[in-house]
């Protein structure tokens, strides 16, 4: 045990050993998800089934890009560091900004994932034009449940900026892996039992170790998140700012998928499907090198 934790405790000063790092769980992540979709394509094959799964991804996916991206780790680590002024226990100022992201990003997060879950049905149609009346009644069940989803990798995100500030960068790469052994739960073991909904639930697990795996190195150094009473929104509009270039740009993107599925409903069934198996595919140059660094 004390070896394990010494492992996750290590801390990486070098980029390019950090890059190294996160690059090598980015390959064990992307081998996971390459055993993912091959257990889907076995379970379910290019279907109406995994059409609406991979469909119910698209509403929380974009919430996610655009309301959570706005508290990126990117943007939200030079904050900290100003304020954490080298300090490894921290300091009143770091906490109180922390504090005070984690209380508005949770709120956004919250009352738009509550709207979007009242506007499922409406929304549901949106995103598969394609589909009958029966596919979009699952499609707006699953989407519901998959709203977790953003919620708690948002907090995820939130909390990496503190595993990622004090060069924890080990367990920071440990939870694409946790995710995708969620899910890969969700697949071999709850959708037999619950069908559909057990594939979400898998998605909702995934989620939940990813953030999870990060809170020791946070309760270590003392930065467990707090609901803030007195928020400083000057320093929250400074961070949001900053961060609105990316969600524009995420924010777009996620919008030419939701086209794209939308209009691979209306083609046959098991495009959405088929799509989104290439679509992984081709992401994983880009997180083994790009995202790592």
């Amino acid at each position: 045990m004390n070896r394990i934790l010494n492992i996750l405790n290590k801390e990486f000063s070098n980029v390019h050993q950090a890059a190294f790092l996160l690059a090598s769980f980015a390959f064990l992540a992307q081998l996971l998800a390459i055993i993912r979709d091959r257990s889907l394509a076995h379970f379910l094959g290019p279907s109406a089934e995994l059409d609406i799964y991979y469909a119910a991804f698209r509403i929380p996916d974009f919430i996610f890009v655009t309301v959570a991206s706005l508290a990126a780790v990117t943007a939200l680590l030079p904050f900290l560091a100003e304020k954490l002024k080298g300090n490894e226990s921290g300091t009143p100022k770091a906490r109180k900004f922390f504090n005070d992201v984690f209380s508005v990003f949770l709120g956004g997060m919250v009352v738009t994932s509550i709207i979007a879950f009242f506007l499922m049905p409406i929304l549901a149609p949106l995103v598969a034009p394609g589909f009958s009346d029966d596919l979009i009644k699952e499609l707006v069940l699953l989407s519901r449940i998959m709203l977790l989803s953003p919620i708690l990798l948002g907090l995820s995100n939130l909390i990496g900026s503190i595993t990622q500030l004090f060069r924890k960068f080990f367990v920071f790469a440990l939870s694409p892996v946790f995710y995708n052994i969620g899910i890969l739960v969700g697949v071999l073991v709850l959708y037999p039992i619950f069908g559909l909904e057990g594939l979400a639930y898998g998605v909702i697990l995934g989620a939940l170790l990813h953030f999870v795996i990060q809170l020791p190195i946070v309760a270590k150094h003392r930065f467990i998140p707090r609901l803030s009473f007195s928020i400083d929104f000057k320093e929250i509009k400074r961070l949001v700012l900053l961060s609105l270039p990316r969600t524009l740009g995420l924010s777009f993107s996620s919008l030419g998928l939701l086209v794209i599925i939308a209009l691979a409903s209306v083609i046959s069934e098991g495009s959405i499907s088929i799509f989104n198996f290439s679509f992984n595919l081709q992401v994983v140059p880009l997180t083994l090198i790009g995202v790592s660094y």
